[in-house]
């Protein structure tokens, strides 16, 4: 992804990295944390602060959805309707999900020592331009099969999200919530309340900075709006605060296998340890839940790193 600086920044850290206004970035990882984001200009690679910049926006960048999703939404799409994810199997990766024949292909998007991404032999400067690219030169070696756009209508037809909520939190106590990904507006996120017999669906609105809010109130994190909402109501209309679903409540509704001792867990938030043997994690990390004999405190792993986490925090993740 590309993005346009709106102000000049001068890097602070080892690992941060300066440009100026108007140069264009390329945008690596935007998924880890939604302040900094991971870039790279000129050869050079480091964070840079998410409000300094304006991402050019492309309707086929879907980030962290997973193949599965990407196979439900492109099956019944024309041929070459296609999508460009977060790769599930390398997070930081990306990988091309094309509608092709009676099925979907996925090809990994490789990148060479100087950072340049190809699917084979040419290799281009950004994903935009590989996108462009492959729309006249086809992205398989065995078939001819071009990338085209999928029209407005279609972008949402095929995943259920907005179900897959309502489903989880309907049974649930008033209040009951959930952070999801915007089906409407992938990119954005949307918040899921119990209220009254149904479920509300919010938006959550960015401003020019980067900030998140409801209605009026502003915050620098998903973290801090969901902590204000659990003292001030969601809605204008009826007062309904947040709260926490009960551990055992978060997989009661959906199609995983809760009894098994290990299963897979997608955070919803940041979680910074604040003592020794908790786990750290971003919003978006996928957990194995190793043990859940606590009731508030599970214990899960991440690559080689083991530790507990609030239960609260995460969603059971079916792909």
């Amino acid at each position: 992804m590309e993005a346009i600086a709106k102000h000049d920044f001068n890097a602070t850290a080892d690992d941060e990295l300066s440009f100026r206004r108007g140069e264009v970035l390329k945008v690596l990882n935007m998924e880890d944390d939604t302040n900094w984001f991971r870039a790279e200009l000129d050869g050079r690679e480091g964070l840079i602060p998410s409000n300094y910049i304006e991402m050019k926006a492309h309707d086929w960048y879907y980030g962290r959805i997973t193949r599965a999703d990407a196979e439900k939404l492109l099956l019944n799409k024309h041929e070459g309707a296609f999508l460009i994810r977060v790769s599930e199997s390398s997070p930081g990766d990306f990988s091309l999900s094309v509608k092709c024949g009676d099925g979907v292909q996925h090809f990994k998007v490789l990148r060479d020592t100087i950072g340049k991404f190809f699917l084979w032999v040419v290799k281009f400067n950004s994903l935009n331009e590989l996108v462009e690219y492959h729309r006249s030169a086809s992205v398989s070696r065995s078939q001819d099969i071009k990338l085209k756009d999928m029209h407005p209508e279609e972008v949402s037809d095929g995943l259920d999200i907005v179900a897959d909520a309502e489903k989880l939190l309907l049974n649930k106590h008033e209040g009951a919530f959930l952070i999801r990904v915007s089906e409407s507006s992938p990119g954005d996120f949307s918040l899921s309340v119990k209220c009254g017999d149904g479920v509300q669906h919010f938006k959550v609105l960015r401003d020019t900075i980067g900030k998140f809010f409801l209605w009026v109130v502003k915050f620098n994190s998903l973290n801090e709006l969901v902590e204000y909402h659990r003292s001030a109501s969601v809605s204008r209309s009826q007062d309904i605060k947040l709260k926490d679903m009960h551990p055992e409540e978060v997989s009661d509704g959906l199609d995983i296998a809760v009894d098994s001792q290990m299963f897979l867990v997608q955070a919803m938030y940041d979680f910074q340890p604040q003592e020794p043997g908790e786990l750290e994690f971003k919003r978006g990390n996928i957990i194995t839940v190793i043990d859940r004999s606590d009731q508030n405190w599970w214990e899960g792993e991440i690559g080689t790193r083991r530790g507990y986490f609030p239960a609260t925090y995460a969603l059971p993740y079916h792909a």
